[in-house]
């Protein structure tokens, strides 16, 4: 009974070892490729970045869904990762890939919370994307 005093401690700190991290939106990123060869009835493929940098996954899961309005592409995505307790020195993005189909060339906004992104299709020069696009491999 000598390190009861440490039972207290260990309430404290033991929820910041599995501390969970939630993500309801993200930055908006697309292949410039495929917006300048884009056709008619083409898919498109959006991937959502909700994490840049998840520091020491134990686990991790996303999702997106998509509705459209118009010409506003509403993209629902969401993450959710655990980091693993003790030492660590790992970084991966968590990001989902939102796919929308059945578009027409025209002008879209593309929505996930607070992000927006403006694309035409199809659009020969590539739109102004936040750096942590650099990071998905298309």
């Amino acid at each position: 009974m000598r390190f009861t005093w440490l039972v207290p401690l260990l309430l404290v700190f033991a929820p910041a070892c599995t501390e969970q991290h939630n993500y309801s939106e993200g930055e908006i990123c697309v292949d410039a490729p495929a917006l300048a060869s884009f056709a008619a009835g083409d898919e498109l493929e959006i991937v959502v970045v909700l994490d840049d940098c998840m520091a020491c996954p134990k686990d991790f899961n996303a999702n997106c869904e998509v509705d459209r309005q118009g010409s506003t592409i509403n993209l629902h995505a969401g993450g959710v990762y655990t980091q693993r307790s003790g030492p660590c020195d790992t970084c991966l993005t968590l990001s989902i890939a939102c796919v929308v189909g059945g578009l027409e060339p025209g002008n879209y906004t593309i929505r996930s919370g607070d992000q927006k992104l403006e694309v035409s299709l199809p659009q020969a020069d590539a739109p102004s994307l936040d750096a942590t696009c650099d990071a998905v491999k298309w």
